[in-house]
């Protein structure tokens, strides 16, 4: 029977392993086979890292981002330009992360094929796409033509020339993190401490206004929670199933756009409060709709010409 596939090569033996640190792929010409030996075979010494030479990046051809994109695109050509794209999986992935510095070199090598490069984009930065599409142009130099979703197509621009584009170096190892302030503070919002342990115990027994699923789209995640501190000033969020430093970014994110103020992430929830300063967006101030059985039809009257209330029912006559 043959080996389940696990997702990674089989583990090797003693002797497989023993049997590799001896094999030599090649000798360098004008040298000498190293004379240091070991029981398991000629012991090779590896080298360091590769400094990498940030002088020889080519910045461009000094054009600006105006004149490589050169005039405005019509509906027709954006129409011709997105259509083979819609369907084909060849395609740049965005996801917790965000748009990354080696994801810049991967939109010019698909700019260095077609003229439009489809960004797929998952996960947090979804929350607010507005802004990822805005760094997208800016730090590419290309122009988003058409955006369905989750998915962006970037147009490289009339005058894009892949031989003089610029060039970034890929970075082999993920920075270190900075380090941020707590989201989450004792009294937070000019609150006192009193206030914000009440709203916290109100939130236990709240009901999420929404489950957002991983690696989904958020898109519509900041106007359901707008319109749903207009019957309720506490909000409470279902993030089941997500990485704590995801739930963590979507209330930073949530934080700024909405505004809000962060009570708890507690029990993988996020519970905001809508803030003192919280204002309605409508004119008037909704009012929650009271519920009617299905067996009890709701009572209206309806006025005649002369004067005389009428059953609602018997207000309209079909002929």
């Amino acid at each position: 029977m043959p080996r389940p596939w696990t997702g990674k090569a089989p583990l090797l033996t003693k002797e497989e392993k023993a049997r590799r640190r001896g094999v030599r792929l090649h000798t360098p010409l004008g040298q000498e086979p190293p004379r240091t030996v070991s029981p398991h075979g000629i012991m090779m010494e590896v080298r360091g890292r590769r400094q990498l030479d940030f002088a020889r990046v080519s910045p461009g051809d000094g054009r600006s981002r105006e004149e490589v994109l050169g005039e405005p695109l019509t509906s027709a050509e954006v129409r011709e330009l997105v259509k083979p794209h819609m369907s084909h999986n060849r395609q740049l992935n965005i996801g917790r992360d965000g748009l990354t510095h080696n994801m810049l070199e991967m939109i010019h090598c698909h700019w260095r094929r077609q003229e439009v490069c489809k960004v797929r984009c998952r996960g947090v930065p979804t929350v607010d796409m507005n802004n990822l599409c805005y760094h997208l142009e800016e730090k590419s130099g290309g122009k988003v033509i058409k955006r369905v979703g989750g998915v962006v197509f970037l147009y490289r621009g009339r005058n894009y020339n892949p031989y003089t584009r610029p060039r970034y170096p890929l970075m082999l190892w993920k920075p270190a993190a900075p380090v941020y302030p707590k989201l989450i503070q004792q009294a937070p919002g000019g609150l006192t401490v009193e206030e914000a342990a009440e709203m916290r115990r109100r939130g236990q027994i709240l009901l999420p206004i929404l489950k957002i699923a991983k690696n989904g789209i958020y898109i519509n995640l900041v106007k359901d929670v707008q319109d749903a501190f207009e019957g309720n000033d506490l909000v409470k969020i279902d993030c089941k199933g997500l990485e704590p430093s995801d739930y963590k970014k979507i209330g930073a994110k949530l934080r700024d756009l909405v505004p809000c103020v962060l009570l708890s992430f507690d029990k993988e929830q996020i519970l905001i409060y809508r803030g003192k300063g919280w204002k309605s967006r409508y004119l008037k101030p909704l009012t929650p709709v009271p519920k009617v059985e299905k067996n009890n039809r709701a009572v209206s009257s309806v006025v005649d010409s002369s004067g005389v209330y009428l059953d609602p029912l018997d207000a309209y006559v079909s002929y």
